[in-house]
Parts: C-alpha cells; structure tokens; sequence
C-alpha cells in the first residue's frame, strides 16, 4: 500500500531555501518555450505576418511544436517575432481525436513547452481543466481543445483571436470555426502531414498560398530520415554506406497529385491499350497442296 504524500515542512527557513532550490533544479531541467530554438522553416512560420498559415511536414519536422510554440506565444503576448493582439487571448486547438491527437500529442506538447511562471500557482493541475478540456494562464488568457469527432454544433460560440487545425479538418468544422475569428480579426493556422493526400484543402488553402493569394502562406519541409533514429540501412546490413543518399520526396509528390479514392487509384493500369493497326492479325488465304485431293 502507497503511504500518503507528507507536507514538507514550511516554518523554518532553511525549508524555504530547501523547496525553492527543488524547484529551480526540476524547472532546469525541464524544457519549455524560453530553451526553444526554431530551425529555419519554424523561423519562416513563426515570422509570417499571414492571417492564414499552412505548415506541411513529415513526422519529426517540427511541425506540432512549432504549432504549439505559435499557441504559447499568442496566449502569454510575448512573441518574439510578430504582434499579437492585447490579451487576455481566447484561443482553440482543434485535433483529430481526444484519445489519440489530444491526450497523447497535444497536450504532453503544451505541459512541456508551456513555463510554469505562466500557470495559475504555477501548476498544471490548477490550471487545467479536464472537464471543459481547456488550460487557463495566470493572465487570464485561455486555450480550449476540441476534436473533429465532436458535432458540429459544438464548434459554434463566442469569438476567438486565433484557432489552430492539427491535421486537416472537414470543410463543414473549417467553416464553422473560421466564423469565430470575423469578430476579432484574428489569425488560424494548419499543422499536418498529408500521407494520403489532401482533399479540399488542395484548392482552398494550398494552391492559393503558394500563388500569394488571399494572406495565405504555405510552409513545406521536406521529409527526410531524421539522423538520430539509427544507422543508415546499408550500416545494418554490414555494408558500407551510401555517401550521398537521395532526400525522400514522397511528401512533395503526394501533395501536388490529388488523392484517388476506392478502385480508381489503380484503373489506369488495368486499362488495355488498343492494338496498334498494323499488329492486328490478319487471316491470310493458304492454298492446299496439289498433292492433297480438294474434298468435294
């Protein structure tokens, strides 16, 4: 059986100085948004003055923390590379699903970015709430995280300065959380990989931003095999390895070629070539030999 948690002992001073030294040894350890260095896509997505903000990458591009980081910034006021309307900041983080894009990803990312200096008593616990599944900062700014999966009736409500897409969203969820920044004038952002395409979002938010059009900008990185999850293919084969492997640019063509559904992905290969003319058969008249009497 767990023995209860004790109360450490406050009277004395040296108790003071003793919890004060275990809270500046845990919070230097611990990473949050003032460690946060962005490599240069982060940089160009942080930096972008566009209302609308498309940021594609691979798994490990940095795209969710560069997400998140732009989230903090916005809810504390103090973004190093853009202004941001006075606080306090009502915020929305939409994700794929509860289970899955919020409780594993999203808000381990917010518990370890986030500086407790900006917490309500500088706890989590205080400041979260896991009913309405929204944090609240000590300055009063707010961020609320809802999931496709909820109906659409949900995403309706009072008006918010900024809204962040984790993946791509139906149009209809789109539409609906885009009318919550008319009022305030305020900024959305998109974090996704596309592995299967993309599908409305192509036409809408994709080919417009990389034209310039409509305050849309488009961030894309490149996916390639991140470095530290292990030796190269060839090194665990036991043969040496290639000096200048090619990037992978899979991402780059799934993104320009619109997704196929059901059957249709594979029809063009089971199509049949018409025979060219001049390969067609052609019945030739033979005659019988002489030696062979002609029925009759």
């Amino acid at each position: 059986m767990a023995r209860p948690k004790q109360k450490q002992d406050l009277t004395s001073e040296a108790a003071v100085f003793r919890l004060l030294g275990e809270k500046l040894k845990a919070n230097s350890k611990r990473p949050n948004l003032w460690g946060y260095e962005p490599h240069a896509k982060q940089l160009k997505f942080h930096s972008s003055n566009a209302r609308v903000r498309l940021y594609i990458g691979g798994n490990r591009s940095g795209k969710t923390t560069g997400g998140i980081a732009e989230d903090i910034w916005w809810l504390t006021g103090r973004h190093p590379y853009r202004s941001v309307p006075e606080g306090p900041i009502r915020g929305r983080v939409n994700t794929v699903d509860f289970t899955n894009g919020l409780e594993k990803i999203i808000l381990p990312e917010f518990a370890r970015w986030l500086p407790p200096s900006d917490l309500i008593n500088g706890s989590w616990e205080d400041s979260y709430d896991k009913t309405l599944r929204t944090i609240n900062l000590d300055n009063g700014s707010f961020c609320e995280f809802m999931s496709y999966d909820q109906d659409l009736d949900k995403f309706a409500g009072t008006s918010r300065h900024f809204i962040h897409f984790d993946e791509e969203p139906p149009e209809v969820i789109y539409t609906e959380n885009k009318a919550r920044l008319l009022d305030t004038g305020g900024s959305h952002w998109f974090t996704m990989t596309p592995v299967d395409g993309m599908t409305w979002i192509y036409d809408e938010i994709y080919e417009p931003g990389l034209a310039g059009m409509n305050g849309i900008e488009v961030i894309e990185v490149p996916r390639r095999r991140p470095r530290h999850v292990g030796p190269p293919r060839d090194e665990r084969a036991g043969r040496p390895p290639h000096r200048n492997p090619a990037p992978d640019h899979r991402l780059d063509d799934q993104l320009r070629r619109p997704p196929r559904m059901g059957r249709q992905r594979d029809a063009h290969r089971r199509r049949r070539r018409p025979a060219h003319p001049d390969r067609r058969p052609v019945a030739r008249q033979v005659d019988v030999p002489r030696r062979h009497p002609r029925p009759r």
